[in-house]
Protein backbone atom coordinates (compact mmCIF):
# COMPACT_ATOMS: atom_id res chain seq x y z
CA UNK A 1 0.00 0.00 0.00
CA UNK A 2 2.50 2.22 0.68
CA UNK A 3 4.68 1.61 -2.38
CA UNK A 4 1.53 2.93 -4.78
CA UNK A 5 1.53 6.04 -2.54
CA UNK A 6 4.96 6.62 -3.13
CA UNK A 7 4.01 5.57 -6.81
CA UNK A 8 1.41 8.55 -7.47
CA UNK A 9 2.99 10.95 -4.94
CA UNK A 10 5.99 10.73 -8.20
CA UNK A 11 3.74 11.24 -10.64
CA UNK A 12 1.93 14.52 -9.31
CA UNK A 13 5.59 15.77 -8.31
CA UNK A 14 6.71 15.89 -12.05
CA UNK A 15 2.80 16.92 -13.14
CA UNK A 16 3.58 19.72 -11.44
CA UNK A 17 7.44 20.35 -12.48
CA UNK A 18 5.80 19.60 -16.30
CA UNK A 19 3.21 22.99 -14.78
CA UNK A 20 5.70 25.02 -13.55
CA UNK A 21 8.05 24.84 -16.52
CA UNK A 22 5.03 25.65 -18.93
CA UNK A 23 4.25 28.46 -16.79
CA UNK A 24 7.67 29.76 -17.36
CA UNK A 25 7.18 29.26 -21.24
CA UNK A 26 4.52 31.17 -21.07
CA UNK A 27 5.44 33.82 -18.66
CA UNK A 28 8.39 34.93 -20.89
CA UNK A 29 6.94 36.60 -24.07
CA UNK A 30 4.60 38.60 -21.37
CA UNK A 31 7.81 39.73 -19.74
CA UNK A 32 8.99 40.68 -23.35
CA UNK A 33 5.70 42.52 -23.66
CA UNK A 34 5.77 44.31 -20.48
CA UNK A 35 9.05 45.45 -21.68
CA UNK A 36 9.79 45.22 -24.99
CA UNK A 37 12.78 47.96 -24.72
CA UNK A 38 14.93 46.32 -23.01
CA UNK A 39 14.22 42.87 -24.85
CA UNK A 40 14.49 44.57 -28.63
CA UNK A 41 17.84 46.34 -26.92
CA UNK A 42 19.19 42.65 -26.01
CA UNK A 43 18.02 41.31 -29.23
CA UNK A 44 20.36 43.92 -31.06
CA UNK A 45 23.42 43.42 -28.78
CA UNK A 46 23.08 39.64 -30.05
CA UNK A 47 22.20 40.22 -33.60
CA UNK A 48 23.33 44.17 -34.71
CA UNK A 49 23.42 43.63 -37.99
CA UNK A 50 19.25 43.28 -37.62
CA UNK A 51 18.82 46.78 -37.08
Amino acid sequence: MEKEDKRAEGRDESKRRRAESQWIVAARPLCHLQYPVAYLSRLQRILPAAR
